[in-house]
This record gives C-alpha cells, structure tokens and sequence, in this order.
C-alpha cells in the first residue's frame, strides 16, 4: 500500500507514486546526459555497462543508508529495506552507489586513471541533472523538503512558500532543484576547459557538498536526522572537505618545502575548524532565539571559505603538473 500522503498519477489506467515517477525521470535524462557526454569516448559498450551499474548500485545503497538510518534510530528493522513501495530513500546513498558502479565499470575495463577520471567528469554532471529532478518531486510528498515555520514570509518569492494549516514554510527542495541545475551548468562549463582528468567531478563534489550542507540545514522534515543533525549533511560535509582534501595532497605532492606547501597544509588544518563551526551554527539555529539571517549569513561565509581555498588549491595544483 502507498502512504496516505503519496500523490499518485494515473497513465493509462495504472497508478504510479508521483514522486518515483519524477525519480525514474531524473534517472533516464541522467543516463541521457551521461551517454552524450560520452559519445566520442570508447566504444566498448563500457558507457552502457556504467549506467546500468550507476542505476543499479544507486538504488541498493540508497536503500542500504535509509534501512540503517533506521536501525541506528531504533525506528526500524533492515527489513525496511526491502519496503521499496513505502518510500525512504537516501539521496546520498544514491549518488554514493552511482559513484561505485562508475569505479567498478572502470576496473572491470581497466581504465587507466586518466580514463576513470574523465568517466567521473562526464557523470558528475548527469547525476546533478538527476538531483534537479529528485529534489522537484519532493513537492508532492506531503510536508517534506520544507524549513522550519517562517516567521516573517514577506521576505520571500511568495512562489517558494508552502503553507500549512497553522504556519508557512520555505519550500527547500525548490532552492536545491535550482542550485543542483546552477551547479550542472558550472560542471558542464568547467568540463570544457579542465586541465585534467577527474577535476570537474571533484570540483563539482565539492560545491555540491557545500550548498548541501546549507540545504540540510534549512530543511526540517526530520528526515535521517538525529537531534538537529542530519546524517545527509554530514556525508555532505564529507564531499566538500574531500575535494578540498585531494586538490591540497596534489599541491603537497609537487610543491616541495615552499609556500605553496604551506598553503595546503593550512587549508588542510582548517577544515576541522571550519566544520566544528557549523556544528555550532546549527546548534545555535536549531536552539537559540538569535536572527536566523545573522546565523545564516555566517553560515554561507564559513561555507565559502573551503570552496575558495579548494579552488585556489586546484589552480595550483594544476600550474605546478
């Protein structure tokens, strides 16, 4: 049975979950995208065996994260896994498992790493492409994707407001299905001009991981949360301080004792710093009564700083090959 809260559509008299509909969407131009992107790469059949892998891996980890949110919780058992109709799906787990088919499909055609980081580069922006569509399905699952109560909605396109029967809310996935589609665009643009092989997607990783974390933290649908920590948002603070992380070791690997060095080792230092400060924004957002504007400027201004430094860390990087 599907939830009392599932918007259902009807094509040719058969049922479908609306929000799986916008999903298998999103999958489809995502593998669209991805085999354009491949076109003048090898002809070996290894672009389809990789979308098949990304689609196939994507679902069983998507499923795998959110039956062991639930055991974590105590809410469910891993049987939970197995209840595809009753929705509880893990965006992360999703993209986490797209990442591993697109790894296997590389060793089991042994992909040199140049070859396995041009395959990441052209599926990074095809599974935004997927995000885009995902996050705008979220629209027709009830009260999900949603902030806290507004206090003041004037402030606000009156388009991104959802209203309930006692409060308004600012309708999340609408900002995440726009910056999912801005970061396609950025990813598609960089790809044109990359240096080297693995670049865009880690670029793209990167900022991806940045705005999630802000996204996560607007969102209070208490999705694979714990008290006012999401576990999404810890797997995205993860994707932004890896990025930054690899692009400050290739800069280590090349730039001998010299200032450049010193720049990546500081970068590297201060990611903790950084991260440990957004855990005490969000415990001030969720618990204290101070502007959530002034919280939130501060928020994006932490945000920024791993980003600016992951990029400055990439030009060197790519200077010194």
């Amino acid at each position: 049975m599907l939830q009392d809260w599932a918007s259902v559509t009807e094509i040719s008299q058969i049922r479908i979950y609306t929000w799986g509909l916008y999903c298998a969407c999103g999958a489809a131009l995502c593998l669209l995208l991805f085999a354009f992107l491949r076109r003048g790469g090898k002809k070996d059949g290894s672009t389809a065996l990789c979308g098949v892998m990304m689609l196939l891996f994507g679902m069983i980890l998507s499923r795998i994260l959110y039956a062991l949110d639930g055991k974590i919780r105590e809410m469910a058992s891993f049987k939970a896994f197995f209840m595809i109709r009753a929705g509880g799906w893990s965006m992360f787990g999703a993209l986490f498992g797209a990442a591993l088919g697109c790894l296997l499909c590389a060793k089991m055609r042994r992909f040199t790493p140049g070859e396995t980081g041009s395959l990441y580069d052209d599926a990074v922006p095809a599974l935004l492409l997927f995000v885009a569509a995902e996050r705008l399905g979220e629209r027709v699952i009830g009260e999900f994707g949603i902030s806290r109560a507004l206090r003041d909605e004037s402030v606000f396109w009156q388009a991104l407001i959802t209203r309930g029967e006692y409060n308004s809310y600012l309708s999340t996935y609408y900002l995440e299905a726009a910056g999912a589609l801005v970061l396609l665009a950025v990813c598609l643009a960089d790809r044109r001009r990359n240096k080297k092989a693995g670049n865009t997607a880690l670029f793209g990783m990167m900022l991806f991981g940045a705005s999630q974390v802000l996204f996560e933290s607007l969102r209070f649908d208490q999705h694979m949360r714990v008290s006012f920590i999401g576990f999404q948002q810890l797997f995205a603070a993860g994707c932004m301080g890896a990025g930054v992380l690899v692009f400050a070791l290739r800069v280590m690997h090349t730039a001998g004792k010299g200032s450049r060095k010193r720049i990546a080792v500081s970068a590297v230092a201060s990611l903790p710093i950084v991260i440990a400060a957004l855990v005490g924004l969000e415990f001030m957002i969720d618990r204290s009564g101070v502007s959530l504007w002034l919280l939130y400027a501060v928020y994006i201004v932490l945000l920024c700083v791993p980003c600016a430094m992951g990029i400055r860390l990439r030009s060197m990087a790519e200077k010194g090959m």
